[in-house]
């Protein structure tokens, strides 16, 4: 896997622009982006065959998914993101058994910070089914593994804590 900026991946108006250090992969997404959601869509899925160890493109397509309020597909991609996120990286997709000496989780451009990126998306879409004891158990988890706040996570999970009285 290349290096990219996490940055630009969680850059919620320009989702598909300076998405990754690849300037191919850029002017793809760039384009695909302004050609219609279909398009994007059909775009993305052919590229994410094309190109099957690419975490940025999973994350395109999870994040298409969400922007489209369809959750159980966004689900659906996030888990296999977390899944890919961590054989590249060498650790387990377990993330209930992780610990902060599982791997470099403070490298902001690796594997383990899309991994965490990606449960933060899944503790969200948690939210948003209302399943408020799931989504705090993996902000739980990722405020462990990131006690630096890096991924601005810090702040669900002190509102979870507040609604909840834990």
């Amino acid at each position: 896997m290349g290096h990219f900026s996490l940055a630009t991946i969680i850059d919620s108006e320009h989702p598909a622009v300076a998405f990754s250090e690849r300037p191919k992969l850029n002017i793809f997404l760039h384009k695909s982006k302004t050609s219609g959601d279909e398009l994007y869509l059909q775009n993305l899925l052919q590229a994410d065959k094309s190109m099957p160890n690419q975490l940025e493109m999973l994350i395109a397509l999870y994040k298409f998914y969400l922007s489209r309020g369809d959750t159980e597909k966004a689900e659906e991609i996030v888990f296999q993101t977390l899944v890919k996120a961590s054989l590249l990286g060498g650790f387990s997709h377990i993330w209930n058994k992780l610990t902060s000496k599982c791997a470099d989780w403070n490298n902001p451009s690796g594997p383990s910070r899309v991994f965490l990126y990606s449960l933060k998306v899944l503790a969200i879409i948690r939210l948003r089914q209302k399943d408020f004891k799931d989504a705090k158990e993996i902000f739980s988890v990722i405020c462990r593994l990131d006690p630096d706040n890096q991924i601005k996570s810090k702040n669900f999970n002190n509102r979870l804590s507040a609604i909840s009285g834990k």
